[in-house]
């Protein structure tokens, strides 16, 4: 009998106790759950279903496509981390986005989860490019620059053996090539003069090839010194005193010199990595006869280069950071960069990517790439990019339409600058 009552007061325990075990042991499940990764990203064709196959092992992901604008987008990202959103958990941003969101504390710098093996591969300046004091604030993934494209054809026609390394090298040529083809529709140099970002990119790739820089390293602006006001002088004179430039290029967007230049409309051009593949494709008349390369500068400088791209960020805010890191690694292995650039053709941020057999004999082209992503170099880093890009492109605006001299322009682009936060750059 005491048998019994004991095995019945067991029993009982057991039924009290059991739902309080399973709760906990419930709970330790649910701790242990991945968290829902969303991924914001800029919406380009097949990129979704690309990010969909790639991200086949990582069931807790969801994908928010963004379309419109660069600006559009930096909207969404803003009003949804000033108000705190954990999701998106990662978005990819813009590079000159990071600054701003790390220094309002929405984005995570992720030093903590990379080794110095995972940087290894990177190139160097988009290192310097997303680490702000100190720390690496996203995760490289897909690498832009401002390159300088010119055509094989016409040069080889008039005996020149490459393309110029100095900016008067490129006048010369440009005089020569256009006199000799009587064509009134030929322009020697394209670039874009319109006020969008890329007349600072175009700026910055001759003030930088000359020694110049908007910042000193103390983070003093200099870019009405000697070097830069020579800078902004020299894009004048493309215009008024050379004529390699035609004055309707100060309303010419990014993708109005593309069209011109692969319709045989320039002799040279600034255009970012896109345009490859379209003055490359079946249907473009200047197809084989072009090639890409550093741009000029001034003789003792190395070229300067502007680098764009794309790139992954934690938001702050996430619920399971990270899942997110994980997920973001991933995206910029080796492995996925290597899938991206034969299906999607975009630029890696990784070197050895463009070692990879199997990617060049897919993509072929890729080896002119490397040589100028190597020398790019970050815009002028700062928490407050957009007010410092205007502040900059309304001068250099005024100085291309004749408005004020680049003197005038600078010093007040300085005057505006001085007001606002600018990191010193890179020690190069």
């Amino acid at each position: 009998m005491r048998r019994s009552m004991l095995l019945t007061a067991v029993a009982l325990v057991l039924v009290v106790l059991m739902p309080v075990a399973l709760f906990a042991a419930g709970q330790g499940e649910e701790e242990e759950a991945v968290g829902e990764v969303e991924l914001a990203y800029n919406e380009d064709e097949g990129y979704t279903e690309f990010l969909r196959d790639m991200l086949d092992d990582y069931p807790f992901t969801s994908l928010n496509p963004l379309s419109g604008t660069s600006e559009d987008q930096l909207d969404y990202y803003t009003i949804r981390f000033a108000a705190g959103d954990n999701q998106p958990a990662l978005a990819e941003m813009d590079i000159v986005w990071p600054a701003t969101f790390a220094a309002a504390g929405w984005v995570a710098p992720v030093d903590e989860y990379v080794s110095e093996e995972d940087l290894d591969p990177l190139i160097d300046a988009y290192r310097d490019a997303l680490t702000i004091e100190g720390e690496l604030v996203a995760f490289p993934a897909q690498a832009d620059a401002l390159g300088f494209y010119y055509r094989t054809d016409l040069l080889e026609e008039y005996g020149y053996d490459g393309p110029p390394e100095t900016w008067q090298e490129m006048i010369e040529m440009a005089d020569t090539i256009t006199e000799g083809e009587d064509d009134p529709d030929l322009q020697g140099f394209l670039f874009q003069g319109a006020n969008i970002e890329g007349l600072l990119a175009n700026y910055l790739t001759i003030l930088w090839g000359m020694g110049g820089d908007v910042v000193d390293q103390d983070g003093n602006v200099i870019i009405n010194d000697e070097t830069g006001v020579e800078a902004l002088q020299l894009m004048v004179d493309f215009i008024y005193e050379y004529g390699v430039s035609a004055e309707g290029v100060t309303t010419d967007e990014t993708d109005d010199s593309r069209v011109a230049f692969q319709d045989g409309r320039g002799v040279f051009t600034l255009n970012w990595m896109y345009a490859y593949s379209l003055f490359d494709g079946d249907d473009s008349p200047i197809q084989g006869d072009f090639a890409l390369t550093t741009p000029p500068s001034s003789p003792g400088y190395d070229p300067g280069v502007a680098l764009g791209g794309w790139h992954w960020a934690v938001n702050a805010n996430a619920a399971d950071p990270e899942a997110a890191i994980e997920v973001a690694q991933h995206l910029t292995s080796y492995e996925v960069q290597k899938e991206r650039v034969i299906r999607q053709t975009e630029i890696p941020t990784r070197e050895d990517v463009y070692e990879d057999e199997e990617v060049l004999e897919a993509q072929p082209w890729l080896e002119e790439f490397l040589p100028v992503v190597q020398q790019g170099r970050m815009r002028p880093l700062s928490d407050q990019y957009s007010q410092v890009s205007e502040a900059i492109r309304d001068e250099l605006s005024n100085a291309l339409a004749q408005i004020k001299s680049p003197q005038e322009a600078l010093d007040d682009a300085a005057a505006r600058l001085d007001d606002l936060t600018i990191f010193p750059p890179p020690e190069r």
